[in-house]
């Protein structure tokens, strides 16, 4: 169940299906193209379906916090091959976060 707190978070890297707002594009940042608003839900399938809403009750958002695990970094969705995949951005050996990785090779 965290790692589905965490999915649904990372899905702010992703956006919720949302046209883009482009900006310049920081290092290992790629376009931001939507930002997460407070009591926001959003759920993302095993195959990319992204569903979202806006949680009006605070128990639930408060249960919700309790369950899931807080996010302190930076997490990757990569969708390959028809399945879903959770990567938590990290220093590399030559001392370049995954993400500059991943968004060098669209810039």
């Amino acid at each position: 169940m965290k790692y589905l707190s965490i999915a649904a978070l990372g899905l702010g890297l992703l956006g919720a299906v949302a046209a883009p707002i482009a900006r310049p594009a920081l290092a290992g940042e790629g376009v931001e193209f939507a930002n997460l608003a407070p009591s926001t839900v959003l759920m993302i399938s095993p195959s990319g379906k992204v569903s979202s809403m806006k949680m009006t009750d605070m128990k639930r958002m408060d249960m919700a916090a309790k369950e899931g695990t807080l996010l302190t970094g930076s997490v990757m969705l990569v969708m390959t091959e028809g399945k879903l995949y959770l990567i938590q951005d990290k220093m590399m050996p030559d001392g370049k976060m995954l993400s500059e990785f991943f968004f060098s090779a669209v810039r």
